[in-house]
């Protein structure tokens, strides 16, 4: 019997080749092969499911036609609901009122905050609050948070979070591409309303 040097190496390479070839198998196959691994790669970090599939994968190289046919369920159920919340979207988009311009009462919840730094010149800087709030009218309007609901990070206070319902008097300008979405400034009279259940803030974008 020829000596390994390094029976470690020699080992693995093995596994190795033998994952790269389940792979190649697998992918001929399995027509769906790239949509099922990577819906198991998308959600491998929120799902367990999908995690221990996905660690399979890469160990194995291929999942059985049993995981499978579970995956293509769980893909047909995540498009049937991203189609339902799309549609639902288009349909509240089109009930809205579009933002009105100057100054206005806006009530309605806040749909997610993000903290951002604000430079005053001479390398002076200050963090505010920035929200998006659905309007009870329809519309969303993003902008800084009046400092009577902003976090007070010495006092212990999340101020502000998603899911609250806010009311506040700002300036308005609806957006150049969008008549149902804009920006305001200069907000004053802010109060909190209603204090969301779980107040987690999310950072998101619009």
């Amino acid at each position: 019997m020829n000596h390994i040097e390094h029976p470690e190496r020699y080992d693995e390479a093995v596994r190795r080749n033998i994952r790269d070839n389940a792979y190649k198998t697998f992918s001929r196959t399995v027509e769906d092969a790239e949509d099922i691994i990577a819906w198991c790669d998308k959600n491998a970090e929120r799902n367990e499911f999908a995690a221990s599939l996905y660690e399979g994968f890469v160990t194995y190289g291929k999942l059985s036609e049993k995981q499978c046919a579970i995956v293509r369920e769980r893909i047909k159920g995540d498009t049937k609901r991203q189609a339902e919340w799309e549609a639902k979207r288009a349909e509240e988009a089109a009930l809205a009122e579009p933002v009105p311009s100057g100054r206005h009462v806006i009530t309605g919840v806040v749909l997610s905050t993000r903290e951002e730094e604000r430079s005053f010149g001479y390398n002076m800087s200050d963090w505010c609050t920035k929200i998006l709030v659905k309007d009870d009218r329809g519309f969303k309007v993003w902008g800084a948070a009046a400092s009577s609901i902003c976090p007070l990070k010495d006092a212990g206070d999340d101020g502000v979070c998603k899911g609250d319902t806010v009311t506040f008097t700002a300036t308005l300008t609806p957006s150049d591409d969008d008549p149902k979405f804009g920006f305001f400034k200069r907000p004053s009279g802010a109060s909190i309303i209603n204090h969301a259940a779980s107040p987690d803030k999310e950072e998101t974008n619009r």
